[in-house]
């Protein structure tokens, strides 16, 4: 399921970098960037939540 969810943000992010390009409004490394940051946070998020959830269950 993750690498789905995955593969879902890379497309809608690449279909913005096409969308973009011709006013190069954003480089590509700004947006590589973006992408390892949100995964990177969403991870994080996906670990303490459950941790958070069961500490307050307890």
């Amino acid at each position: 399921m993750a690498v789905l969810m995955v593969t879902a943000t890379v497309y809608g992010v690449v279909q913005l970098l096409v969308l973009s390009s011709p006013t190069r409004s954003v480089r590509v490394s700004t947006v590589l960037l973006a992408i390892a940051v949100g995964v990177y946070g969403c991870g994080i998020v996906t670990v303490l939540r459950p941790a958070a959830s069961l500490k307050a269950a307890a």
